[in-house]
Order: C-alpha cells, then structure tokens, then sequence
C-alpha cells in the first residue's frame, strides 16, 4: 500500500539533507513502445509539485524510478539530497519518501491498528490530528468523537471512493516523510469528494514537499510548478 515498513524497523542510515530535496535532470524514460522526457525539476522547498502529462502514457514509471526500482530504464540524473538515486540504499529511499499509489487498498480493521503497523511510535493525539488534517471527521463513520473513531473497524468495501482516498492519505502522511508522492489522488472522486481532498492538499504545502502525479486540470491549475511529461 505504501513505501516503507515501520520506522522502528528500519535500519539507522543518516540522510545528509544537502543541496536539493530531489533534482531531476534531462530525464528520459525508455518504455516499451516510447520514451518520456520530463521537463527539469528542483524540489527544494514545502510546496505542490505537478507531473502532467496524457493519460495512459506511462507517468507512474517516473515515481518507481525515483523510487529506485532498478528495473525502470531511464537517462539522465535524479538526485536525492545530492546523491544520485542509483546510489542510494532502499532504507534510504524509504527514509525520504512517502508513496500513496493510484488505486490504494485499505486495509480492513480499526484505523489505530492501521497506524500502528504504519509507525509505531504514533500516539492517538498525533493520529487524531492527522485524521483531522485529510478532513476526516467523525460522524461520516458514525463515531460519537476521535477517539471512538480510532477504534472503529473500517471495511474497504464499505465506505465511499472519497473516504477510501482520504484515509489513504492519512496513511501514507502517517510515515511522517518531507517528500510524499501521490499518485492521481483524485481519480474516480465524485465533485464534492474531490474538493474535499484539494482542499487538503493545499493545506499539506505548507509542512510538505507534496510531489502528484495527475492529469486533472483541477489540480494542475493550484499550483505554480507544473512539469510536463512530453512522448517522443
């Protein structure tokens, strides 16, 4: 569902946070039937950061590259606080970077559980805030407050696409990383769902360097810094 186990599992690596969060340059992915070349990115700062591009043609190639999957072929350089992504550990990779996927499962049980596989460490006042930061509130599951809420067995089956994605992404913010990767977070949403999920992602610029996959103009029209996957 998401990148990374438990952080009280992961081995101790130290991340020198020098230079650029991420820097991307004279990217070109090679896939089976074309290429992408993405226009240069430098994520150096909190803020909202657009990969755009037609849909269909292969953009969520870019995040598993960036995510160090060795079997993506690619030219160019993607550098992780100066250290170029080939050279970095998967702890390491998993110490930067939160992934929420197109399409990703909840699992059944109670939210607390949840958190808890996700990060131990977590206390209920930390997750209620987190719940609280997706717009999640408590009576659209039918709890009298937060702490009932944290309580409450959610089956996937049961809630709707715009409770799925939130919770989503109370999850994946649960990892607690400064680079979180979303991919197309609106997708299938209803109008009113997906207004609810833009407003919390303008919210979340402001703590987070938010990088999202989408083709949604919706999206793309909050935010300054707009890169733009091209086929050739």
């Amino acid at each position: 569902m998401f990148l990374g186990n438990n952080d009280d599992l992961i081995s101790e690596e130290c991340i020198e946070k020098t230079g650029s969060a991420l820097e991307i340059k004279d990217l070109k992915l090679k896939l089976a039937n074309h290429g992408l070349c993405l226009d240069d990115m430098n994520v150096s700062k909190n803020g909202l950061y657009i990969i755009s591009g037609e849909k269909g043609i292969g953009k969520t190639t870019f995040f598993k590259a960036i995510l160090g999957d060795k079997n993506i072929d690619y030219s160019g350089t993607i550098k992780l606080h100066g250290k170029d992504i080939k050279d970095c550990s998967r702890n390491y990779i998993s110490k930067c970077f939160a992934y929420m996927q197109q399409d990703s499962p909840i699992i059944d049980g109670d939210i607390k559980t949840v958190f808890k596989s996700i990060r131990a460490s977590l206390t209920e006042e930390e997750m209620i805030n987190i719940l609280k930061s997706v717009s999640i509130v408590t009576d659209e599951f039918q709890a009298s407050d937060y702490k009932e809420l944290l309580d409450a067995f959610i089956e996937k089956d049961k809630i709707s696409e715009g409770q799925r994605q939130r919770l989503s992404l109370a999850y994946t913010l649960a990892m607690d990383k400064d680079i979180v990767l979303l991919d197309e977070p609106t997708s299938h949403l209803d109008a009113a769902s997906k207004e609810i999920v833009i407003g919390t992602l303008k919210i979340l610029v402001k703590e987070k360097m938010l990088l999202i996959i989408t083709h949604d103009d919706q999206i793309i029209k909050t935010s300054e810094n707009v890169f733009k996957f091209n086929i050739v």
